[in-house]
């Protein structure tokens, strides 16, 4: 629910789709973990924060547009299943609608995408994900400037 997921028909779980609020523009990306829609016509289901960053909360539907977001794979020289994928941690508090602000202040300043990791009580702000190392470090060293030095970066492995 606070996290950046939605649920669809067919895509692969996981896989991650870009989504555009076409009323007004706002876009998300988010983690499509889950089957569904199952309301005739719709063709996403999202969580309440994706919701939320698409200003789509007080209506409870919108006209969107999907793009799947996808990763080159490797070449028969390079036979290895797994690519790199990197986030950025922010801060952690028990503060829900803090790290929500905090996250959604990020993503716009810096033009990345961010979603709140929650796990009992904790609420993480992360931002991306990120395929280039060098960019994550770069919005690293940003992230630091603008008041956060204990932020760091966690690298994840996608397999396809």
């Amino acid at each position: 629910m606070y996290s950046m997921t939605a649920a669809h028909k067919t895509l692969p779980i996981p896989s991650y789709v870009k989504v555009t609020n076409k009323d007004n523009g706002k876009t998300a990306v988010v983690r499509v973990n889950d089957r569904g829609p199952f309301h005739e016509g719709r063709i996403i289901d999202l969580s309440y924060a994706a919701a939320y960053k698409l200003d789509v909360v007080k209506t409870g539907t919108a006209n969107v547009e999907i793009e799947v977001i996808t990763v080159e794979r490797p070449t028969s020289e390079n036979k290895k299943n797994s690519f790199p994928s990197y986030v950025i941690q922010v801060a952690s508090s028990q503060h829900e609608g803090r790290v929500r602000t905090l996250a959604e202040d990020l993503s716009q300043n810096l033009s990345v995408e961010s979603f709140i990791n929650s796990s009992e009580s904790i609420h993480q702000v992360m931002l991306g994900p990120f395929t280039d190392y060098k960019l994550t470090q770069e919005t690293l060293d940003k992230v630091k400037l603008l008041g956060h030095p204990t932020a760091f970066i966690r690298k994840q492995t996608v397999t396809h």
